[in-house]
């Protein structure tokens, strides 16, 4: 199947006090019509970064190296290129929608929510029923309100509703539950997985939720340090996991079939991408690193229907289920007994109010 989304070694380059940061490296990645793709890893790992250069919505004085197709049209960043590039590129950005992160930021705190949710073209009574679908008690109401009078979970409610009211081709969805309840959350990826089933609209799913993202991503993609480290299926990921980094987040999720006295960790600290090594990003904290891979960098090859980065997976692979238990290193305790749903891990913040776990325990 042709992909929606290709990602073609794409790097980014942002500035930052007086100087230019490294924030993405050589992400290969390709989402087809109906999928669901989790982008995961801790914070500062590029995985918003990822979402942003897809949207145009880099930081001013930005370079962009390699390429971004959507649809099979190239996207270059935001006001590169000639007026009829420029004029194809912002047709092609009307299919993607994007659910931020922090909704209040997005927000123009002097609209209505109701002429925020209709100023595409929808109308009143089917924002209304949106509204009322993600959680929102008398939506109608509601519409009249501004920002300001609404709590952050409300807002993130409207964020998400106002993209699902554009039934866009692509959604690339910034970690669109976390200030929600559990209920609330369970109800918005039930919409977002009907949409996606009914229209074929693709997903790319940013969270912190293992459990949450179990119940539909298809793909996950496990992000260090601006790289990708493993592309895989869901559930060959959570049960038979490639890459050291994947392994440590998973044995670091808490679990009830599992007693210790604290959590297993992963020694050490996230690094960004212009903090990376010269060799693999991951050397600093693997509890296998040999002399080669601070030397070498790795390179993401194929491997057991996935791709992973690293250059000793043929060697601590050891078949299905090769994940569990894994030591993440030094005082790291028992690991859990990982289950078969698929599903994502990540970093600081995982699992608020669902008991799911965290890759917190890293730090």
């Amino acid at each position: 199947m042709t992909p929606l989304l290709r990602l073609d070694e794409v790097s980014v380059t942002i500035p930052a006090d007086g100087t230019r940061r490294r924030v993405v490296t050589d992400i290969t990645l390709d989402v087809a019509p109906g999928e669901a793709l989790g982008v995961v890893g801790e914070s500062g790992s590029g995985k918003s970064m990822t979402a942003r250069t897809v949207m145009g919505l880099l930081p001013r004085g930005s370079t962009v190296a390699g390429t971004v197709r959507f649809d099979g049209h190239d996207l270059p960043p935001a006001g590169s290129g000639n007026r009829a590039q420029r004029a194809r590129t912002v047709t092609a950005r009307r299919d993607i929608g994007m659910i931020f992160q922090d909704a209040r930021a997005h927000l123009d705190p002097r609209q209505r929510v109701g002429d925020f949710m209709t100023e595409t073209g929808a109308s009143a009574r089917a924002a209304a029923e949106l509204l009322d679908r993600v959680g929102i008690d008398d939506p109608l109401r509601r519409m009249r309100d501004r920002p300001h009078q609404l709590s952050g979970g409300m807002l993130q409610r409207v964020m998400i509703a106002s993209v699902l009211l554009a039934r866009p081709r692509l959604i690339l969805a910034d970690e669109p539950t976390t200030a929600l309840d559990v209920t609330t959350q369970a109800d918005v990826v039930s919409l977002l997985d009907e949409l996606r089933r009914e229209d074929g609209t693709a997903l790319v799913f940013i969270t912190h939720d293992l459990d949450l993202a179990a119940a539909f991503c298809d793909r996950v993609a496990v992000m260090y340090a601006g790289c990708l480290q493993e592309v895989r299926g869901a559930d060959l990921l959570l049960t038979a996991p490639l890459h050291p980094y994947t392994r440590g987040l998973l044995a670091s999720r808490p679990g009830g079939r599992t007693r210790a006295a604290r959590l297993p960790v992963i020694p050490g600290r996230p690094l960004s991408a212009f903090e990376a090594p010269p060799g693999c990003a991951f050397a600093t904290r693997c509890a296998h690193v040999v002399d080669r891979c601070r030397e070498t960098r790795p390179s993401l090859t194929a491997r057991h229907g996935g791709l992973v980065r690293c250059d000793r997976v043929a060697e601590l692979d050891t078949g299905p289920g090769a994940g569990a238990g894994y030591d993440t290193g030094p005082g790291a305790g028992p690991g859990r007994e990982t289950g078969t749903a698929s599903g994502v891990v990540a970093g600081s913040g995982s699992g608020s109010g669902t008991g799911t776990g965290s890759a917190e325990a890293t730090r």
